[in-house]
């Protein structure tokens, strides 16, 4: 082996080397051994046997133990050879890494700083790059330095390539949230015009966010609100019932004329005319009829009503809780 040192040549040469070769009398041992282990063949071990066939296995257990330890002993002895030469390597490896690593250390200095100039132009293209996209800090943020962008081999050319389909897809992702949120917005839109307490499309969403389908989202607002306005509606049938069901008082009878007292004009309150266009069948109509009679209101038509302002709002909110259609004219 050859080393090239300041255009000097320095060759490895091992001077001597000498093979281990172990030669012991083994023949002999063998024959020793195939005597001694034949008067211990086929013993079999019985309650009146048990002491002898213990101390024959003691006698077999002191053969072996010498084979052992004359096997490691030799062993040890003809690794130190080795142990030597690898201590004695080791050596001059040390003397080159001690020169070695301070080279090594401001190499690595150099390759750092390289790769933090780099990271540096690289996450400058991708703000330009979440810009041109329109990213939001959501899907942005996913947008991380890849390590094998840092390595000298790969150009920027790759390293822009690589962000912007990464976020093509992002964009691809983003649009399909703002699509789903729209669809969550216009499925709660479908009953909060008829709800007293609407549905809120933004805790809605937060389903979307923890990774629900927006399908099942979707069916969940509808059961939540044919709920509610089942609730409501119940309610307000209640309430109209009870007015319904307000018995008329009697008229006090005087034994004497009694001169009304008349009240203040702001007493009275002021004469309203309302018009509203009814869809009635023949059944509202004449609950309504009912309705318009317990609210104290006048009507030339079950449409034409005149009242106080307070009576024609009582009118409105009961027309209201009984889901009848009706396009407003002037209430």
């Amino acid at each position: 082996m050859k080393s090239f040192v300041g255009g000097s040549v320095v060759e490895l040469q091992v001077l001597q080397q000498s093979i281990p070769v172990v030669e012991f009398n083994k023949e002999d041992l063998r024959v020793f051994l195939e005597q001694q282990l034949e008067k211990y063949k086929n013993l079999v071990v019985t309650v009146d046997t048990e002491k002898d066939c213990k101390k024959a296995k003691a006698e077999l257990g002191k053969l072996e133990t010498a084979i052992e330890t004359f096997r490691k002993d030799t062993k040890k002895q003809l690794s130190e050879p080795i142990a030597q030469f690898e201590k004695d390597c080791k050596e001059l490896v040390a003397l080159i890494q001690e020169v070695k690593k301070p080279i090594d250390t401001q190499l690595k200095e150099i390759e750092e700083q390289r790769k933090a100039e780099k990271e540096v132009l690289i996450r400058e293209e991708i703000e330009k790059i979440v810009l041109e996209y329109g990213l939001d800090e959501k899907h942005s943020v996913q947008i991380q330095v890849q390590a094998s962008w840092l390595n000298k081999t790969t150009s920027m050319n790759k390293i822009i390539t690589d962000i912007k389909n990464l976020a093509e897809t992002l964009k691809i992702a983003q649009m399909s949230v703002a699509r789903n949120r729209e669809l969550v917005q216009k499925a709660c839109e479908v009953y909060n015009p008829r709800l007293k307490t609407p549905l809120d499309p933004m805790s809605w969403s937060e389903l979307l966010e923890a990774g629900q389908e927006v399908n099942e989202v979707i069916a969940k607002i509808h059961v939540e609100g044919q709920r509610r306005l089942g609730v409501e509606l119940k309610e307000d049938e209640q309430a109209v019932e009870e007015i319904l069901n307000t018995p008329i008082p009697e008229p006090v009878v005087h034994e004497e004329d009694v001169e009304p007292i008349p009240l203040c004009r702001e007493a009275q309150g002021q004469v309203l005319k309302a018009v509203l266009e009814l869809h009635l069948d023949d059944d509202q109509k004449e609950g309504f009829e009912r309705i318009i009679t317990k609210c104290g209101l006048k009507h030339r038509r079950v449409d034409v009503f005149e009242g106080t302002a307070a009576q024609l709002n009582t009118l409105k909110s009961i027309i209201a809780s009984t889901g009848i259609k009706y396009v407003k004219v002037n209430l």
